[in-house]
């Protein structure tokens, strides 16, 4: 249902900009992480999460070459999607099925979380003067 009112055209043209504005940030701290560490990012990542989150370590049975690699695929494939949400949505339901089965809870998530803005902070941001590290 469409809005009427000026105040919730103004409010969607905001979070549309919004939304436009972190859709670049996310794609260009990206091709970042892809030119600069590739898919190193992903060990990073891991080392990470289980350091601090050791209880989720017996959740990776496979070989972690192999998850790496499937990690920054998706990562990929997801920040290429991010204009063709028709396309990205089931995707990541089919993750999140996937994820369910794994194990993964919601708690999880504030985990992944941390680990993707310490990569974030600890490597994009030191090699792009005039960013700031993302603060959460």
């Amino acid at each position: 249902v469409a809005r009427s009112s000026s105040s919730s055209s103004r409010y969607g043209y905001y979070e549309a900009a919004e939304f436009e504005r972190r859709k670049a940030t996310i794609q260009k701290s990206w091709r970042a992480v892809q030119f600069g560490l590739d898919v190193k990012s992903s060990q990073i990542f891991y080392d990470r999460l289980f350091d601090q989150y050791p209880q989720v370590r017996p959740m990776f049975k496979d070989d972690m070459k192999l998850q790496y690699r499937k990690l920054y695929s998706a990562v990929t494939m997801a920040v290429r999607s991010l204009d063709d949400w028709d396309a990205l949505l089931p995707v990541l339901e089919d993750l999140g099925r996937k994820h369910a089965q794994y194990g993964v809870l919601r708690p999880h998530y504030a985990a992944v979380c941390d680990c993707f803005l310490h990569i974030l902070n600890q490597y994009i941001f030191s090699q792009m003067p005039g960013n700031f590290a993302i603060q959460y």
